[in-house]
């Protein structure tokens, strides 16, 4: 076997494009890590494939926090999002849609997915450089 790298950290990131949280360990099923992206924002007039609000549309939205810790019976889930100004939001109210919609621009709103909102792939390994073993060849 070669190994070509280690797991330094995992982050959850229960908000789809905000803030996330780490963990020590976390089993990996079907639908990814639990707890990982269950809610997103979405763009309340969008009725096309992919209405969800991201940080490449509003970089301001890393800045946000999701924070609390509902243990319902499924998987614990956040609360609120801890705003970057400090404020405390419960998710799911029309506090933290009307905050985020003036922020945005547009009328949002935040959404619970029973599975997650994923993007391109369950999973995701980030590197903080190239490993010798992953080279490209020219040409």
């Amino acid at each position: 076997m070669i190994e070509i790298g280690s797991v330094h950290e995992i982050v959850r990131y229960p908000v789809k494009s905000m803030a996330g949280v780490v963990t020590t360990s976390a089993p990996l099923g079907w639908h990814g890590l639990p707890e990982d992206r269950r809610f997103a924002v979405r763009r309340v007039d969008d009725k096309g494939g992919f209405p969800w609000v991201s940080a490449s549309q509003f970089p301001e939205m890393v800045l946000y926090q999701p924070v609390g810790l509902d243990v319902s019976p499924e998987e614990p889930l956040p609360t609120h999002v801890r705003t970057p100004d400090g404020a405390d939001l419960a998710i799911g109210s029309n506090e933290l849609d009307s905050h985020l919609s003036e922020r945005i621009g547009r009328a949002v709103e935040v959404t619970r997915a029973k599975h997650g909102v994923f993007d391109e792939a369950a999973l995701s390994v980030i590197s903080q450089r190239r490993s010798p073993g992953l080279t490209r060849k020219p040409g």
